[in-house]
């Protein structure tokens, strides 16, 4: 059912999420399809079983695409002002954060040099003591440690990864393009390892 007719059965009936009385026949009408259905079995034997369920899948389709429909009165007005400043947001923010990517791009760069060097002393440092444990059989702990850089200010170390090779990945990590494959699914389609079949939908249309 289109908006407008949502809307045409809203003003007739006076369901409405806007108003006090619109909200309490609302939640009269969704209490008696509730429990309409309460009273029903769920059994589907028979064309006239078929066609009974599906009028009350109708009903229902119908009353949440009016809520839906009395949703969107209330928020499209709010989201086109939204819209409006967030716009306003990143036109304002955009000189601030282009004037700022230079000297964003040097500090990380800067930084990621530290890091590297902050590990490279610190596997020098941890070498040394492995070398000092197999000729001495003991860690020599008042030789003087390989001075290791300091982390620059404001850098946190967090773990992140990177792919190297994807069939060496096992399989609980690897995630399925759903969409990808939903885009070729078809009479014609054939990916390795995917089984392509038809199976029925019920499509309720309000």
């Amino acid at each position: 059912m289109s908006d407008t007719n949502q809307t045409t059965q809203a003003q007739e009936t006076g369901l409405s999420l806007n108003t006090d009385l619109g909200r309490e026949l609302l939640q009269a009408s969704i209490d008696d399809y509730v429990a309409t259905l309460d009273k029903l079995s769920p059994e589907c034997n028979t064309p006239d079983d078929q066609a009974r369920l599906l009028k009350h899948m109708v009903e229902g389709k119908q009353l949440i695409n009016l809520i839906e429909s009395e949703r969107k009165k209330i928020t499209s007005e709010l989201d086109a002002l939204k819209q409006k400043w967030m716009n306003a947001q990143r036109k304002f923010q955009k000189p601030i954060q282009d004037a700022m990517a230079p000297f964003v791009a040097a500090v990380e760069q800067y930084n990621r040099e530290q890091i590297r060097l902050r590990q490279q002393a610190e596997a020098m440092q941890q070498q040394a003591t492995q070398q000092q444990i197999q000729q001495t059989g003991e860690a020599d702990w008042l030789a003087p440690a390989v001075p290791v850089v300091a982390r620059p200010k404001g850098v946190q170390m967090r773990w992140n990864y990177e792919v190297e090779d994807f069939s060496k990945v096992p399989d609980d990590f690897k995630m399925l393009n759903s969409g990808a494959v939903s885009r070729v699914c078809g009479p014609d389609a054939s990916v390795p390892g995917i089984r392509f079949f038809k199976e029925p939908v019920t499509t309720i249309r309000a």
